[in-house]
């Protein structure tokens, strides 16, 4: 049998493999950290044959994949997930990056654990777990690295970990993440990074800030990052931040004048997710002995005027209107536009469920948020209908399967326990949830958990 003259990566790449060391990986893999040339034999194996496997190519479904379907992934990443659970890539930087094969391996595992699921053919959509699985193997090789990548890898295995229905993963990647960002300083902006750099480290840092709220919300589990620190700048606007140049280096950002920062979608989001916390806590107290009523009526008042104060404060282009989502559907920003409005419902929705009980005491005050839950949950079926029907508006990481189905359970509440006249534009909604429920089942399966749980609930 002939033994081959270039290592897997190299042929994949369809790039020359030079090789300097004979006994030695190419000169390419040897720049890349935990990644084994198939040119080496894997240290112990003594066996006679020319080459086999080792532990971290059997992990490593990319080794089948050409590169021009590793970039195809990647878009399909960009297309349904940046800047909507997360945001933590620059967009050039990130398309150069994978060009020319400069992200680390667990990196790009994990981006492409999420690419391939959208794929077409079943037999690269199921690949999803296996790249995931790569990618948790791959950090834990390298965990004591503390840099940008690996916190960046800890998030989306995060939020992998979310959506597969695993928050005790999900919790302990947010940790992990949150104390690698402590430890670099990624709240302080550095004067001597790029502008590029220093927007990318303070998107890295909120989305870790956003992912704690939403994880200890999860378990139960007491929040590891403050409150809210309005020292850290927040996001700067998505549209400016993506055409900003690649090699924007220190000399070109101190050559022209700083420019005003615009708050994008993201720092909104960020204002939004504060209301959470208390949200949660005033959740675990409902039921607690020595919790006056009008106690716990006087919090969901307050907490009920700081989520209409942020939409109130929302500026006008970014306000919930058919124009401004054509306004940011044109800019490719439709889906995060949207995620930040089915978010805003669903804290409302988060709030006021109690209030669907018919066996609490009904007081005009009562009935109103009653009212007010259904019409949120109304909500957020609209808007996650528009993400199906309007271009670049796609919304299908599995935290909206989430949201649709507490959305569908209040809908439901509705029609079983409701005197409305508008049956018909109730049943109307809980169909078209319950199609964005089927077709996010096919993206993350473990979402028919949480149809099951609800509907029980609701029932």
């Amino acid at each position: 049998m002939k033994l081959p003259t270039a290592c897997t990566r190299c042929r994949r790449r369809r790039k020359k493999c030079f090789r300097t060391k004979p006994d030695g990986p190419c000169d390419a893999c040897a720049k890349k950290q935990n990644h084994q040339c198939s040119l080496v034999q894997p240290p112990g194996d003594v066996s006679p044959q020319p080459h086999r496997v080792s532990a971290v190519e059997d992990l490593n479904p990319q080794a089948a994949l050409s590169h021009d379907l590793i970039e195809e992934l990647v878009e399909n990443y960009i297309y349904y997930i940046l800047d909507r659970p997360h945001t933590l890539f620059h967009l050039p930087t990130l398309r150069n990056a994978v060009k020319e094969d400069t992200l680390g391996d667990a990196l790009l595992s994990a981006i492409l654990a999420f690419g391939c699921r959208f794929h077409d053919k079943p037999e690269i959509a199921s690949l999803g777990p296996a790249f995931m699985e790569k990618s948790k193997y791959l950090l834990k090789l390298d965990m004591e690295n503390i840099c940008l990548e690996n916190i960046q890898t800890c998030v989306l295995l995060a939020n992998l970990s979310s959506s597969s229905k695993n928050p005790e993963s999900e919790a302990l990647f947010v940790t992990l993440g949150i104390r690698m960002a402590e430890i670099l300083g990624l709240d302080q902006p550095d004067p001597e990074d790029s502008e590029v750099l220093r927007e990318t480290k303070c998107r890295v840092w909120w989305t870790l800030f956003m992912a704690d709220r939403w994880s200890s919300v999860g378990r139960n589990l007491r929040r590891a990052m403050p409150d809210f620190n309005q020292e850290t700048p927040l996001p700067m606007d998505e549209d400016y931040f993506h055409h900003l140049d690649i090699d924007q280096g220190t000399d070109s950002v101190e050559a022209s004048p700083p420019r005003p920062r615009t708050l994008g979608l993201w720092a909104y989001n960020i204002m939004l997710a504060k209301q959470l916390g208390p949200i949660r806590d005033l959740n675990k107290q409902w039921n607690q002995e020595g919790i006056s009523e009008d106690y716990v009526m006087q919090r969901v008042a307050d907490l009920a005027e700081g989520l209409q104060l942020w939409e109130a404060g929302l500026p006008e282009e970014k306000k919930a209107t058919e124009e401004n989502l054509q306004a940011h559907s044109a800019k490719k920003l439709g889906g995060p536009f949207l995620a930040i409005h089915t978010g805003y419902h669903q804290h409302f929705v988060l709030l006021l469920f109690r209030f669907l009980d018919l066996n609490r005491a009904q007081t005009p005050k009562t009935i109103e948020y009653a009212e007010l839950c259904k019409y949120h949950a109304r909500s957020i079926s609209q808007l996650v209908k528009l993400s199906r029907q309007v271009p670049n508006c796609a919304m299908v990481f599995g935290g909206v399967g989430y949201m649709t189905v507490a959305s569908s359970a209040v809908l439901l509440h509705t029609l079983i326990f409701g005197q409305q006249d508008d049956t018909a534009d109730i049943r109307a909604k809980l169909e078209s949830n319950y199609e964005t429920i089927y077709a996010l089942q096919k993206y993350w399966p473990s979402i028919q958990n949480s149809v099951s749980r609800e509907t029980c609930v609701s029932g």
